[in-house]
């Protein structure tokens, strides 16, 4: 019997197994023809894969552009917060996503979620750094991804938190006004998600619609505020 491991892209993805009732089918120089197969497999395989991302990629491309509109074209900062958190549920398939925004004294509170729990959500109040990806919290950042992510907070009881809800790839993107940080989206995958660039930009590009979308109904609530003092003297 032989057995040959097929790696697409890097990670395992099966095995070609070959067995004869007599042993002496299998010969030696069968080796090279076996590998052969399995690397016209590969090939295959990868040209699927890459067609598959594709799709997606336009597919998302897509939905960005209807998300990007239908932010736009809302000023109350809830619901905004409430239509990103679904939007971007769908487009990623994520299981559970958060939206943290910066207060004035520079901490960062969730402000819409959708299917964390309210220990978690406690905890993310207390140490929001410790549950979103580093780099992200990085002044001119962009998305960043973590896979392992039960594995992934240095801080043991967000370790433990992490992997009591049940969460294992996790990016997040950056709300940036400018050089203004208004808060951080994340998302959560109960499986593993891998998040490659192109994805990740698209996360981005996301991130910096809604940015715009927030900073916009601060704006008006704050001229409207001022209106209305204006018209109480």
């Amino acid at each position: 019997a032989a057995a040959l491991p097929i790696f697409i892209e890097g990670q395992p993805w099966g095995v070609l197994l070959v067995g004869a009732d007599r042993p002496e089918v299998l010969r030696p120089e069968d080796a090279d023809l076996l590998q052969a197969v399995v690397d016209q497999v590969v090939v295959m395989a990868n040209n699927l894969a890459l067609v598959s991302r594709i799709r997606r990629q336009l597919g998302q491309a897509e939905a960005l552009r209807r998300v990007s509109a239908d932010l736009s074209s809302k000023l109350d900062l809830e619901v905004i917060l409430s239509d990103l958190i679904d939007h971007a549920a769908m487009l990623f398939a994520a299981d559970r996503a958060v939206v943290l925004l910066a207060q004035p004294d520079g901490t960062l509170l969730p402000q819409a979620s959708r299917g964390l729990s309210g220990r978690f959500l406690a905890a993310l109040r207390a140490a929001p750094a410790a549950y979103v990806p580093p780099p992200v919290l990085v002044r001119g950042h962009a998305a960043a991804a973590a896979a392992d992510w039960s594995d992934g907070p240095v801080d043991p009881e967000a370790r433990q938190l992490s992997e009591q809800e049940g969460l294992d790839s996790v990016a997040a993107a950056p709300l940036l006004d400018g050089a203004d940080l208004l808060g951080v989206l994340v998302l959560y995958h109960d499986r593993r998600h891998a998040w490659d660039q192109p994805e990740l930009g698209v996360l981005g590009a996301l991130a910096a619609r809604a940015a715009i979308a927030i900073a916009n109904a601060r704006n008006y609530a704050r001229t409207a505020t001022w209106a209305a003092q204006l018209q109480s003297i």
